[in-house]
């Protein structure tokens, strides 16, 4: 299976448009967000994800705070777009990014579809239907 790279304006487009398509939709406007948002975004319960958390499953990188989880934006958009991090130490690596996130070629959709389509797939690797605003799986 061959990974296709998408050059860096097509990359920083896209992340742009999700950053501004969670603080637009979700009130994301921190470096941090909470495990409360986070479900919110994915579309889980906050205590399926502290129960992933806990059983070491998450395979987003977080950072704890007094003991509260909290998810850099940064990681979370790049985890969407299916981008390799670098997770934080003593953490649960994340998985590779799906072939369906990196578009082999350029298409005309709106931002909100590609969106939905990578939120869909960041569901799917955690087991789970996803729930979208445009209805788009």
């Amino acid at each position: 299976m061959t990974e296709t790279v998408l050059d860096p304006v097509t990359l920083a487009t896209q992340r742009d448009e999700l950053r501004l398509r969670l603080a637009r939709e979700f009130h994301v406007v921190t470096l941090l967000v909470p495990v409360k948002t986070v479900a919110a975004i994915l579309g889980l319960s906050p205590t399926t994800i502290y129960a992933y958390i806990r059983n070491g499953a998450f395979s987003l990188p977080y950072r704890r705070v007094n003991k509260t989880p909290l998810i850099a934006v940064d990681d979370l958009i790049d985890w969407l777009l299916g981008q390799q991090v670098a997770p934080p130490r003593n953490e649960v690596p994340m998985p590779k990014a799906p072939p369906s996130l990196v578009a082999s070629a350029p298409r005309k959709a709106s931002a909100e579809d590609s969106i939905d389509r990578a939120v869909a797939d960041a569901m799917s690797q955690l087991g789970r239907p996803a729930k979208t605003k445009s209805g788009i799986r």
